[in-house]
């Protein structure tokens, strides 16, 4: 990818960026920049990669076209992944205890305390996709 071609993708991201905080100036804000500099960034000047990481942190997804056109993505630390067979199998085998258990019509203590690791391991999957749906709708 040339210069330019990279350079056009990060002003995607910071036009997107700006339709989501509401403007240049929470972008500017973001990335500890003036919004002179941001337009100047826009029409050609080059920035430092962490103030652009900077950005990513309060308006993720604004290093995705970037990502993109080298063929990964950007995601937290901390995010699972479906494919992930830890997380598939809790989802998968929570699920079939639960038709199991539910199957004469109710689910007993034994059967309920049977599915406690995978209750666990679901909730805490539903914890930390809850929790950046909370901030993704914080930046909206």
């Amino acid at each position: 990818m040339s210069e330019a071609e990279f350079h056009a993708r990060v002003v995607l991201g910071l036009e997107r960026a700006a339709r989501k905080l509401g403007g240049d100036r929470p972008v500017a804000a973001a990335m500890d920049l003036s919004t002179k500099q941001i337009g100047n960034i826009k029409r050609g000047a080059s920035t430092d990669p962490k103030r652009l990481f900077d950005l990513n942190q309060k308006c993720p997804g604004v290093l995705d076209d970037v990502a993109d056109a080298y063929g990964v993505r950007i995601v937290p630390k901390d995010a699972v992944c479906t494919s992930d067979v830890r997380t598939s199998s809790a989802l998968v085998t929570l699920l079939a205890k639960v038709i199991d258990a539910e199957a004469d019509g109710s689910i007993d203590h034994v059967e309920l305390l049977a599915m406690e690791p995978e209750l666990r391991t679901v909730r805490a999957i539903l914890d930390r996709k809850l929790s950046r749906i909370g901030g993704l709708k914080a930046v909206a």
